[in-house]
């Protein structure tokens, strides 16, 4: 050990003479460990208790007062189970290192996700210590059915993954599809659930996310109870979810914490929003380039009067506003958050007036493109497909017309439906056991119709 850790300067060695005058030694990472189990479970019991340093099993049951104390040999083991924040303890005339569990370090106080606000509801987020989160999913599932089993990824940092699901209502086809996927997960490090994610979608080349995340452990107690399995990785606060449906980007775990009318409006407000934000630049487009007969005589003078000295073409006024607010929009992001979004709405209002008093883009294109990037905030998971699909869709519609628009969409449309989520499909409607429809979908029914959905009827139970 001090030939392995001769320039490690936060390992510390502590040498001790245990009650019969064995010598032993100490090991650990400085600022990783609790001072007071090493002082009084490790250090007293061994030079006070007769029993020290005469048999190693004897060692670990019976003197050292820690809850977990195992025997190790191999010096791999030993100092990967070291670096995780464990003590390791070497007796003199013992051929095994003893392995002290011992972890202390700071973490991040359960807080409600940034990213996740809710005005109704529980607040609680996980954080980044996996046993907190296994925890704050176990209290909301108590009994006998909720599982956990754990893996290791990552060939440096060997991280710890845990796949939770609900053993008397889980689809077992997809737990054993996930535990395959899982194997074959071949990765350096696993810093955060992305690494997995990514490796384990369906089809690594869609935007879309066919397997879902959240920190919220109300959201994932609420899936497991729907025969979802989700994945928590130690040192991320993010949890994967799976399968993942398309309609699940327009759920909100809010929608069960309030009306189901008022659920089903913001519902519905949602995935109109997902079409404007993808289609309304390319759509106005279409019209006023190519198929200006459709518009009202008035409405077509309208716009035309405020590109009347306009330099730019259509086409190149939308990329340009759209690209100014993606850049205004992600500054707001990265910014202080005392200042970031007082910049974003400030300097959206300035340069919008500017622009348009220099005459460099009309009014009209600039409404248009506004409207659908603020409405590209109704659903927060879109926002990267939005992105990519908004200016895929301006640039064929300025290239093939106005059919070519309408055949972009269907091109869309058929991705969608091509694609699968564990095996599942991306469109389903509702995702049970008996694999029924459920009145959760477009719209959510009165908890009074739900009853047993969205949750799984139990195994051998019929649903009530």
């Amino acid at each position: 050990m001090d030939y392995i850790y001769d320039q490690e300067g936060c390992v510390r060695k502590r040498k001790l003479r245990m009650f019969d005058e064995v010598e032993a030694v100490l090991y650990y990472f400085d600022g990783m460990v609790d001072a007071k189990i090493i002082n009084d479970h490790i250090i007293m019991p061994l030079q006070r208790n007769p029993l020290a340093g005469r048999d190693a099993e004897q060692l670990c049951s019976e003197v050292i007062g820690s809850s977990d104390a195992q025997l190790y040999q191999q010096f791999d083991d030993i100092g990967n189970l070291m670096s995780l924040g464990n003590i390791v303890l070497f007796v003199d005339g013992l051929d095994q290192g003893i392995v002290i569990e011992a972890k202390s370090w700071p973490l991040r106080a359960v807080d409600e996700p940034g990213n996740e606000r809710v005005l109704h509801g529980p607040r609680e987020g996980f954080n980044e210590s996996l046993l907190q989160n296994l925890a704050m999913v176990r209290r909301r599932l108590p009994g006998i059915n909720f599982k956990a089993e754990f893996v290791k990824i990552g060939q440096v940092t060997k991280s710890t993954v845990c796949i939770c699901y609900m053993d008397n209502c889980v689809d077992y086809a997809v737990l054993a599809e996930l535990r395959d996927r899982l194997e074959r997960v071949v990765t350096a490090t696993t810093m955060d659930t992305n690494y997995i994610a990514e490796q384990v979608k369906d089809n690594p080349f869609t935007p879309f996310r066919t397997v879902g995340n959240t920190e919220r452990p109300d959201i994932v107690a609420a899936k497991l109870l729907e025969g979802r399995v989700a994945v928590l990785c130690d040192g991320s606060p993010t949890a994967l979810t799976v399968p993942y449906l398309f309609m699940e980007f327009f759920q909100s775990n809010e929608d069960y914490y309030v009306n189901y009318r008022y659920a089903s409006f913001q519902r519905l407000l949602r995935i109109l929003g997902f079409l404007s934000t993808v289609a309304l630049p390319a759509f106005y487009l279409a019209l006023t380039c190519f198929q200006q007969d459709l518009l009202p005589t008035e409405l077509a003078m309208t716009i035309s009067g405020a590109r009347k000295n306009v330099p730019f073409p259509s086409l190149v006024e939308a990329v340009i506003l759209m690209l100014a607010f993606d850049i205004l929009r992600e500054s707001g992001i990265r910014s202080p958050s005392n200042v970031g979004q007082a910049l974003s709405v400030v300097s959206s209002i300035v340069l919008g007036q500017a622009a348009i008093e220099a005459g460099f883009i009309g009014s009209p294109i600039l409404i248009i493109t506004a409207f659908a990037g603020v409405t590209s905030m109704l659903v927060p998971n879109l926002i990267g497909v939005t992105l990519i699909y908004r200016y895929a869709l301006l640039i064929i519609t300025s290239i093939m017309g106005y059919w070519g628009f309408f055949a972009a969409l269907f091109s869309l449309l058929l991705h969608i439906c091509s694609l699968e989520s564990f095996n599942i499909s991306y469109i389903a409607y509702g995702y049970a056991s008996s694999q029924k429809k459920t009145a959760d979908t477009f719209f959510r029914d009165s908890w009074v119709k739900l009853k047993t959905s969205p949750v799984f009827p139990i195994r051998g139970e019929e649903p009530r």
